[in-house]
């Protein structure tokens, strides 16, 4: 089966510079929105466990995707065809709209 790797990138809605990175290993086969699914499917099996509804209610039921990177075990992802690389990739950003040509 070939395998190939995704960057995910959790943004803050209110365009805040992006706080969370993850980069998954899964099958080349899957779409990125089956990825995305796949890995609602991991979260919500995470929180609908004894140790996930602990961390939920903690955080007054807000589980968000950062609390997700940090605290569901890797067995969820795995579970879903999903294996988590890294979590804090060294980022580059640049600014788009730069002009190269000055």
């Amino acid at each position: 089966m070939n395998r190939t790797q995704t960057a995910v990138i959790f943004a803050n809605s209110d365009e805040d510079i992006v706080a969370t990175y993850m980069i998954l290993e899964h099958d080349a086969k899957l779409s990125l929105p089956e990825v995305e699914v796949a890995m609602r499917r991991a979260v919500k099996q995470f929180l609908d466990t004894d140790e996930g509804k602990k961390i939920a209610e903690g955080n007054h039921n807000d589980f968000n995707w950062g609390d997700a990177v940090i605290h569901v075990p890797d067995k969820f992802w795995i579970e879903q065809g999903l294996k988590v690389i890294d979590t804090t990739p060294r980022i580059v950003m640049l600014d788009h709209d730069e002009n190269l040509a000055r």
